[in-house]
């Protein structure tokens, strides 16, 4: 075996009989230079969405943190239109929570018509379910497939590297078993990309769920204050009240 010099001092060709092996040294293990290639895109693919992922979340809690805290500094009982607004202009001064308060303020009831403030006719939870609140506005099905895709293509190189180094073994009629060095040099480096796809894909989401914590601890405070300071008057009460 021939070590030939390259400028990096990362990568060595080996030279077994015909064969021209190649591998790289990182971290000490020794690995074809596909597995280093697809280790170093798995990991920039994991990179950008968790760039992706930090930034979402933020911009959600901002806008949750503007809602709740119009909410909490309203009277415990919104009577009139004055005490609906400054909810109103916090909640629609953000994407995040513009279209779900919309729907959900075009179906309370106005002070006069049943009672004397403004009511509800389902609860918050209902009105602005978590679904219109948080997933519309996370790419949850994109993030739903980052830690399969990252874990299916680390496998992926793992068996194409063991693939190409069994191809290149053979048995001759004198049982002379050549090319078995191409498959034994570097096999534990062969996992290198696995390795790195499954860490990534744990990190993600672990990421994933700790950057959630904030946005929906914030939703339940929006939508428990909500319940307090608007009286719930469901569509039985009310056809109870008009056979009354």
């Amino acid at each position: 075996i021939v070590a030939a010099p390259i400028p990096t001092g990362l990568c060595r060709a080996l030279e077994s009989g015909a064969e021209q092996l190649r591998s790289c040294r990182v971290f000490g293990y020794e690995m074809p230079p596909l597995i280093l290639v697809a280790s170093i895109l798995i990991f920039a693919l994991f990179a950008v969405s968790l760039l992706w992922l930090l930034r979402q979340p933020l911009e959600l809690q901002t806008g949750l943190q503007i809602a709740v805290k119009a909410v909490n500094a309203s009277k415990d009982a919104i009577e009139k239109e004055s005490d609906l607004e400054p909810i109103r202009k916090a909640l629609e001064s953000h994407p995040s929570t513009q279209t779900a308060w919309r729907s959900f303020e075009a179906t309370l009831l106005q002070p006069g018509e049943h009672g004397k403030n403004f009511e509800a006719t389902q609860p918050a939870e209902t009105g602005l379910p978590r679904s219109r609140l948080i997933d519309e506005n996370m790419a949850g099905s994109f993030f739903a497939l980052v830690p399969g895709t990252l874990t299916g293509l680390g496998l992926l190189m793992t068996f194409v590297a063991i693939l190409d180094g069994l191809s290149h073994v053979t048995v001759t009629a004198e049982m002379d078993v050549q090319g078995i060095g191409g498959l034994i040099n570097g096999l534990s480096g062969k996992f290198f990309s696995s390795i790195t796809s499954v860490f990534c894909a744990v990190t993600f989401v672990l990421a994933e769920r700790a950057l959630l914590y904030g946005p929906e601890k914030l939703y339940r405070e929006l939508a428990r204050s909500l319940n307090t300071r608007l009286k719930l008057r469901t569509a039985e009460q009310m056809l109870a009240e008009l056979l009354k």
